[in-house]
């Protein structure tokens, strides 16, 4: 179950969706072996926020302000990691964060792919958008919220995601060996 908070200076509109879930794909699954699967870009639409912000217009940041304005729901991803993924989390206050959670409620160690983070960051035009923004590209990647992504753990791969890392015993998020804060969007 999840919750939408945030602030702004305009009245919002909001509606909630009730239903019942047969086989649900919850944070506490991933194993050791698990590979990390995510669908959608990620840090893009925290540096579409910050172009906005800035009021820096450049066609080649067309992509990130559209992510952070008209966020995609994955419907399809979901479909599609339904019948192979152990655990699961959408991508709203950072990988990083997020990614802590899945390691917490799973009793796991999440080590994340530096090289595949990037190259993540190339394909979607992550890399791009930090690169004119100033802004560091791996804090994009693993800090950056309101992505809109989805995270799943699976010993196979899933069409349409992207490996970006493995599931190991032990605690905690890492990346290239070195541990990460769970850092990310804090609602509080």
């Amino acid at each position: 179950v999840g919750g939408n908070l945030s602030r702004a200076s305009e009245a919002h509109v909001v509606t909630t969706v009730m239903g019942v879930c047969v086989a649900p794909i919850l944070r506490s699954g991933a194993k050791d072996g698990d590979d990390i699967y995510v669908a959608g870009a990620l840090g893009l639409a925290s540096l579409g926020m910050h172009a906005l912000e800035r009021r820096v217009a450049s066609s080649l940041l067309e992509a990130a302000a559209l992510a952070w304005r008209h966020p995609t729901p994955r419907f399809d991803a979901a479909k599609k990691m339904a019948s192979v993924a152990s655990a699961a989390i959408d991508l709203s206050d950072g990988l990083a964060r997020d990614l802590a959670h899945v390691a917490t409620a799973s009793g796991v160690r999440v080590e994340l792919d530096e090289a595949a983070l990037l190259a993540h960051g190339d394909f979607y035009g992550t890399t791009t958008a930090a690169t004119l923004l100033g802004e560091h590209l791996l804090d994009a990647i693993l800090f950056g919220g309101e992505d809109y992504a989805l995270v799943a753990t699976s010993r196979s791969p899933i069409d349409g995601f992207f490996r970006i890392g493995s599931i190991r015993e032990g605690s905690g998020v890492t990346c290239a060996g070195r541990e990460i804060s769970p850092r990310g969007f804090d609602h509080f």
